[in-house]
């Protein structure tokens, strides 16, 4: 039977790629995709939640691509592990929090890591209501938006870890039938769309923000709950306008910076906001049957298509972060 030594030293020899040619740039390992699930129960009032948790971890694990040495390398199943360790301790209480603690606890666990990437989702499920009442332990799967938090956090040499903390809000579609328009664009050869100040404005918003305070002992007294209700409450509101009269669109890039302002003006404890905005494209229906008919399109017959779909992408934060 040969020794760890044996196979190393054999696929090392086998290679026999010359260094100076072949450096090994960077390199990351680490599990994706663990979901784990926790019930916290008070008394009767039951509270559940589902995460899925990926890491990727650096450091210490260099010689296992050139050598074949994994002796400083975390197996991807026990960064599973840690991830059900933790859960029975970690309340769950919001994506942030749990990915903050978990790359802690990676770099504490393993002196020779250097960096520790962790990205969490929660699934959306919203507790049931009956009857008009709250269910004591009861939840549904909505399709209503899902929380994301990614923590990035590198030993230094000396002193606490560097931490970036993005929370994010994903998959959130949102559409309103009119006080929507896109008028005096670029009109060239190419061009064969119309203008309109009447149309349906739908798109699925995945908003990231950063935080001011972005430290470790700051970022462990965030209320990330309420600072992620209170983004969502802007964005929305912003959206959609007034209840009564809502508040006209000019196109996508105008109200998508007023969504990010909105979140900025409110939200004390974010930094900056970045919003990707798909144009999710509902046609006007004026198929040859209709034409046929002498049947007129009254902003009433649409065909919802969403591909090929505008995209429109911006950040906004404080004047320190711009570009333009």
């Amino acid at each position: 039977m040969t020794t760890a030594t044996e196979r190393a030293n054999h696929c090392t020899t086998r290679l026999n790629l010359p260094s100076s040619r072949y450096n090994l740039v960077d390199s990351w390992h680490g599990k994706s995709r663990v979901r784990v699930a926790k019930v916290r129960r008070e008394g009767t009032r039951h509270a559940f939640v589902e995460l899925k948790v990926e890491i990727l971890l650096r450091g210490g694990s260099a010689r296992a691509f050139t050598h074949g040495d994994n002796s400083h390398v975390v197996a991807t199943d026990t960064c599973k592990n840690h991830v059900y360790m933790l859960a029975k301790t970690h309340p769950c209480s919001s994506p942030e929090s749990f990915a903050l603690v978990l790359a802690e606890r990676f770099l504490h666990t393993y002196s020779w890591l250097t960096q520790a990437n962790v990205t969490v989702m929660e699934v959306p499920w919203r507790r049931a209501e009956v009857l008009g009442k709250n269910h004591q332990h009861a939840f549904s799967l909505t399709a209503d938006g899902s929380r994301k938090a990614t923590v990035q956090l590198i030993r230094e040499k000396h002193g606490s870890p560097t931490v970036e903390l993005v929370s994010g809000l994903n998959s959130l579609s949102v559409l309103k039938t009119t006080k929507s328009g896109w008028e005096g664009f670029v009109q060239d050869k190419y061009t064969t769309l119309p203008e309109t100040n009447e149309r349906i404005l739908a798109t699925t918003i995945d908003a990231q923000w950063t935080y001011r305070s972005n430290t470790i002992s700051a970022l462990h007294t965030m209320q990330f709950s309420r600072v992620h209700d209170g983004v969502r409450r802007a964005l929305l509101e912003s959206f959609y306008g007034p209840p009564d009269t809502g508040r006209y669109s000019p196109g996508v890039q105008k109200s998508l910076y007023e969504m990010a302002r909105e979140v900025r003006k409110r939200v004390k404890e974010v930094d900056s906001v970045t919003l990707s905005l798909p144009n999710l494209h509902f046609l006007p229906c004026r198929i040859p049957v209709f034409l046929q008919n002498g049947i007129k399109f009254e902003d009433d017959v649409f065909i919802p298509t969403d591909e090929p779909h505008g995209i429109i992408e911006a950040s906004v934060g404080s004047p320190r972060l711009s570009r333009l």
